[in-house]
């Protein structure tokens, strides 16, 4: 009695099964070329998603922070990237509010310079609300600066809290 076809076999009947009746033709070979291009496009489309937020690049945390925004009511959303930002790693707007959001992906607390940062940041930008986005925690002193400039901080927990994987 013959086994049972594993997944990868009878994918792999089926495909050949459809490049069989396309052979020859330009829909054929759009097909083939989709075949190819799927495991890249996967990867590019579920690139926030393949990756914990504690080994993602600093790019790829500000991306995926917007991403959390978008889903919790946040639009105009602007990643502005790179050095230079003026402490200002995302402009977003809810509520009628404009945003000025510095995301820090790190392993230990963050002390007070990324609130002084995004303080500034939210001046230069005209933002009514700064916020620090960290994927960690912060330390005293940058709970007491922030205390002390009205600077929003969201920790891992807050995070979490909004869906971070």
């Amino acid at each position: 009695m013959r086994e049972p076809l594993g997944i990868f076999e009878a994918s792999a009947m089926v495909i050949s099964g459809w490049i069989g009746d396309f052979s020859g033709t330009t829909e054929g070979l759009l097909f083939i070329l989709l075949i190819l291009a799927a495991p890249f496009l996967l990867y590019q489309i579920f690139a926030p998603v393949r990756k914990h937020m504690d080994t993602m690049t600093g790019p790829e945390f500000e991306r995926y922070c917007a991403q959390l925004l978008s889903r919790h009511g946040f639009h105009q959303i602007k990643v502005m990237g790179g050095s230079g930002d003026q402490g200002a790693d995302i402009i977003a707007v809810r509520d009628g509010k404009r945003y000025c959001i510095q995301c820090k992906r790190y392993q230990k607390a963050l002390s007070n310079k990324p609130v002084q940062e995004v303080f500034t940041g939210a001046k230069i930008y005209k933002c009514q609300v700064a916020v620090v986005m960290t994927n960690s925690t912060f330390t005293k002193g940058a709970r007491e600066a922030a205390s002390k400039t009205g600077v929003q901080l969201w920790d891992r927990k807050k995070l979490q809290q909004m869906g971070a994987k």
